[in-house]
C-alpha cells in the first residue's frame, strides 16, 4: 500500500481508512492543509477520493490492486453468504458471539460480544461472510432479530420481547412455552428490529427497569402489527435490572403484572400532553445578529449549513459558536474534521476580537500566539474562559459514523450546542460503497438524541453544484434533508467576481440587460438563506460582511414572501 501511495505523492498512515490532504488539488485552492483525500485498504484494494468535487480529478474513486495486478471492473460492495450453522469461531478471552439469521433461516451476522475491562466498556461488533470466505465488520442485513430463527411458523406461541441477547437467552430457559426475542443495538437500535416478523402474534414487552429501556418498548409497540401487546410492569425492579437479574420465580410472578396495550392508544397525543407539551416549551436560541436583526434556532434537533466548497460553511459554523458562548449560558462543543483543535481555537479567538491586521500578520499565526500570550489581543478573554471552564471544548479526534452516537448518548452533552465540521470528511466504519447507508443511520440516530437529550446539533454539508446557487442539492443524502430540523444555504457573492455565478437582470433605469450576482437582492457578501425550518418561517435571507479577519456581521435581512426587514 505505502509504495502505491508514494507513486502519488499520498501520505502513509498505518491504518485502514484515514483522511490526508489531497496533493492533486491542494495548490488550487484557498484553504490550505484540508484533509479531503479518503484513503483505505481491504486487503485486496487501496482506494483514494477526494471531497473537493468540481476542483479535483480525483473526485471518482481509484482503485489499485496490492498486489499489483491490473484492476478487472470497479469492486463492488460485498456480497454475503451463509455461514456454516456448525461454526465454532475461535475467540481471545472475555469475548463470545450471537448468532443472527435471515428470513431464509440461514446463519449470516455473528455479534460478537466483547466485555468490560477496567480500561474500556464492553461494545460489540458484527462479522459477516462474503463470497470470498473473508469476515468482515458489516452487517448483512439491515433489519434482523435475535432468535428469529426459532419463530413458531404457526403463531401458536405468545413472543416475548427483551432488551439484549444475553436476556433473552435467559428468558427463553425460564419461559421454555414462549417464542423470546430481541433485537440489536440496545434502546438506540429499535429501528434495526426486522418487526413484521411478528405481524398477527400475541406479543409480550419486557422492557429494561430504566426509562430508555421503557420507551424502547414503547416504540416497538408503535412499530408492531401484532394481534395484541402486552407490557410487564417492571417499577418494582432496581433500576437499571433486567429479566436475567432476577429470578425465575420472581420473573414468574411479574409476568402476571402485564398490560394490555390498546394498539389505538400506543401513540395518540391527547389534550393532556399538549398541556405539557406548552408548559414545558424550551424556546429556541436567540442571537442578536445585529443591529436589527434577531434569528433564533430550533431549541434542539439537527441543523445542517449547506455550502459549496471555500463558501464559508466552516466559518458560518465558528461564528454561531462564537455568539453562542458570548450570549448565552449554553456549553459548545466543536468536533472538528477540517482542522486541527489548535487552528479551530486559533480562528475562534480571530473571530472574537474581530480586529483587522496586516496582510502579513494575517499570514503570520505565530503574531496571534504573541499577542494572546501578552493579553494584547481585545475580544479573546471570552473564549480562553470558556475554554478553561470547560464551557467550550474543542475536539479534532475522527470519530467514525458509527461511534457518533454513542459519544454524545450522555448526560454531559444534555442541552448544549453540538457543531460537527463537516459531514463529508466524517469517516465510516466499512467501506465506500456502505457510506450511504451509514450516513443515513447517523443522521437519524443524531436526530433521535438531540430531541430526547436537548441538544442543538450543527453540521456542515457539501452539495452537489447546480447551474445555480438555487439547484444546489446537499450531497450524499436526501436523508439528511428529512432529519434536519432547519436546513440554511451558505452563498458568499465574491465568487462571482470572476464573472461566474451570475444572472442576467434588466437594469431599472436604463433597461439593458446586466449582469448581477445571484442574491444581489441582499446586501453585503455572504448570504444565509434558510432553506427549511420545521418550527418557524423559511425562505428568509440574512446578509453578511466580513468585519475584521474571520468575523461574520449581519447587515440586512428579510422575509421572502413580503419583503419586510426581518
Amino acid at each position: 500500500m505505502k509504495e502505491i501511495l508514494n507513486k502519488f505523492d499520498i501520505a502513509y498512515q498505518d491504518s485502514a481508512k484515514y483522511y490526508t490532504e489531497c496533493p492533486n488539488c491542494t495548490d488550487k485552492r484557498k484553504k490550505k492543509g484540508a484533509r479531503t483525500l479518503l484513503v483505505s485498504n481491504d486487503g485486496r484494494y487501496v482506494r483514494f477520493k477526494c471531497l473537493h468535487e468540481g476542483q479535483c480529478d480525483w473526485n471518482e474513486t481509484q482503485y489499485y490492486r496490492l498486489d499489483g495486478k491490473e484492476v478487472e471492473g470497479i469492486p463492488q460492495g460485498n456480497n454475503f453468504v451463509a455461514i456454516p450453522d456448525d461454526i465454532d469461531l475461535p475467540l481471545p478471552e472475555g469475548t463470545s458471539y450471537h448468532k443472527y439469521y435471515n428470513r431464509k433461516g440461514e446463519l449470516v451476522t455473528l455479534n460478537v460480544r466483547v466485555e468490560a475491562t477496567a480500561e474500556k466498556k464492553k461494545y460489540f461488533y458484527p462479522l459477516s461472510m462474503t463470497s470470498n470466505l473473508d469476515f468482515v465488520k458489516e452487517w448483512a442485513e439491515p433489519k434482523q432479530l435475535y432468535r428469529s430463527e426459532k419463530l413458531d411458523p404457526k403463531k401458536e406461541r405468545v413472543v416475548l420481547i427483551v432488551e439484549g441477547e444475553k436476556t433473552a437467552d435467559a428468558a427463553a430457559a425460564m419461559f421454555t412455552k414462549a417464542d423470546v426475542i430481541s433485537w440489536r443495538g440496545g434502546s438506540n437500535g429499535v429501528s434495526h428490529g426486522d418487526w413484521e416478523l411478528l405481524n398477527d402474534r400475541v406479543v409480550y414487552l419486557w422492557p429494561d427497569a430504566d426509562e430508555p429501556g421503557v420507551k424502547a418498548m414503547e416504540q416497538i409497540a408503535s412499530l408492531l402489527k401484532a394481534k395484541s401487546i402486552y407490557i410487564v410492569d417492571v417499577s418494582s425492579l432496581e433500576q437499571g435490572a433486567d429479566l436475567a437479574d432476577i429470578t425465575k420465580e420472581q420473573a414468574g410472578e411479574l409476568f402476571k403484572t402485564a398490560t394490555k396495550l390498546d394498539t389505538d392508544q400506543v401513540d395518540k397525543y391527547t389534550l393532556a400532553d399538549f398541556k405539557s407539551d406548552v408548559q414545558n416549551y424550551e424556546p429556541g436560541i436567540e442571537l442578536l445578529l445585529g443591529a436589527q436583526t434577531k434569528f433564533r434556532f430550533p431549541s434542539r434537533g439537527l441543523v445542517v449549513i449547506l455550502g459549496r466548497t471555500s463558501h464559508g460553511k466552516s466559518l458560518f459554523m465558528q461564528n454561531i459558536a462564537n455568539w453562542v458562548i458570548e450570549q448565552t449560558e449554553k456549553k459548545v462543543v466543536y468536533l472538528s474534521y477540517e482542522f486541527p483543535k489548535n487552528e479551530t481555537m486559533l480562528r475562534m479567538i480571530k473571530i472574537a476580537s474581530g480586529v483587522r491586521y496586516s496582510s502579513d500578520i494575517e499570514e503570520d499565526n505565530q503574531a496571534y500566539f504573541d499577542l494572546i500570550t501578552n493579553n494584547n489581543l481585545e475580544g479573546c478573554d471570552r473564549i480562553i474562559e470558556a475554554v478553561d471552564t470547560g464551557r467550550f471544548r474543542i475536539n479534532d479526534l475522527q470519530y467514525r459514523a458509527d461511534q457518533l452516537a454513542e459519544i454524545i448518548d450522555k448526560p454531559a452533552y444534555d442541552n448544549s450546542v453540538l457543531i460537527l465540521d463537516y459531514l463529508q470528511i466524517i469517516p465510516i466504519k466499512g467501506m465506500d460503497s456502505q457510506r450511504y447507508r451509514e450516513l443515513q443511520k447517523m443522521c437519524n440516530d443524531l436526530r433521535e438524541i438531540a430531541n430526547r437529550r436537548k441538544i442543538l446539533i450543527i453540521t456542515g454539508s457539501q452539495v452537489t453544484d447546480g447551474e445555480s446557487p438555487y439547484q444546489d442539492r446537499t450531497r450524499e443524502a436526501k436523508d439528511i434533508e428529512q432529519a434536519a430540523e432547519m436546513m440554511i444555504k451558505i452563498w458568499n457573492k465574491s465568487h462571482a467576481a470572476e464573472g461566474k455565478f451570475v444572472k442576467i437582470k434588466k437594469d431599472p433605469d436604463t433597461k439593458e440587460e446586466i449582469e448581477v450576482p445571484y442574491y444581489d437582492e441582499v446586501a453585503g457578501d455572504i448570504v444565509m438563506h434558510v432553506t427549511k425550518y420545521r418550527t418557524g418561517i423559511a425562505g428568509f435571507k440574512l446578509g453578511y460582511v466580513k468585519k475584521g479577519s474571520l468575523t461574520m456581521e449581519p447587515v440586512c435581512g428579510r422575509i421572502k414572501k413580503n419583503e419586510e426587514d426581518f
